[in-house]
């Protein structure tokens, strides 16, 4: 009897590539830890950069907990470094928050964007392109969890603050609609 390669291995399983190619962002994320240590704002940067690229492949569980790990991190680093009403700590909050969702952890990303919105609208302002994007993600966020009158108050005031200052036919006002 003739035996095909394939009957030599019923059950043929891909080989895991003995040299992976390491991840660009992963790479930079280590060289700046090495080079400046981990509280540094450029790690806190590459951190954050990596941190999207794994948010990105939602879809795999392992590199989206990475991803909130690796936010968390930096919202920990930045409320001690830069304090807790700096922008970039609001912004850290911020891909924490989107992360959270992504997750599908709800509550905590209400939360997150909440206090995001408050102190963005506090220094920034209603209007302010930031504090419009954070009204929006936290209307998203409230939909999701049927808290439906809520999110339409969170949606409408993102879509008149668009059209107040950015016009009514501006990409994001009609995102917004």
């Amino acid at each position: 009897m003739v035996r095909s390669p394939r009957d030599a291995n019923p059950d043929p399983k891909p080989k895991p590539n003995p040299n992976p190619k390491p991840n660009p962002k992963q790479v930079e994320l280590a060289d700046q830890e090495d080079l400046l240590g981990d509280e540094h704002p450029e790690t806190l940067n590459a951190k954050t950069a990596y941190a999207s690229l794994l948010r990105s492949k939602a879809a795999d569980v392992p590199q989206m907990a990475k991803a909130v790990q690796l936010f968390s991190e930096v919202l920990d680093e930045r409320r001690v470094k830069q304090g807790p009403t700096d922008p970039t700590t609001r912004s850290a909050m911020n891909n924490l928050a989107a992360a959270k969702y992504t997750q599908g952890e709800l509550e905590e990303a209400k939360e997150l964007y909440r206090e995001v919105r408050e102190g963005r609208e506090e220094v920034l302002g209603v209007h302010h392109p930031d504090t419009l994007a954070t009204t929006a993600s936290l209307g998203q966020v409230l939909r999701a969890k049927g808290e439906n009158r809520a999110a339409a108050i969170m949606l409408r005031a993102t879509l008149e603050g668009r059209r107040a200052t950015l016009g009514p036919s501006a990409e994001p006002t009609v995102r917004s609609i």
